[in-house]
């Protein structure tokens, strides 16, 4: 009989067929892991929104240096300016 074994076929898509199980269970398996992910993110994305955002302060540059320099008139006085 010429051309391939037929058991040794039947073994080897056996295994393909094994693989294919294998890959579809870890796809499966990842899946769930994306959609609980993108819940995750839509309930955070939900609770930020219903937080008000924390006033800012200004603390732009100029505004730090005003600080600084009244908390140096208020600790050194008129020492630090004569």
């Amino acid at each position: 009989m010429r051309g391939y074994n037929q058991d040794e076929v039947d073994q080897f898509l056996d295994e393909i067929i094994k693989d294919y199980e294998a890959f579809e269970s870890h796809i499966q398996s990842l899946e769930s892991e994306l959609d609980a992910a993108k819940d995750q993110t839509a309930k955070l994305q939900e609770t930020s929104r219903q937080q008000p955002a924390p006033p800012s302060q200004g603390n732009t540059n100029y505004d730090i240096l005003r600080r600084l320099s009244n908390l140096e008139k208020h600790v050194f006085g008129s020492k630090l300016y004569d």
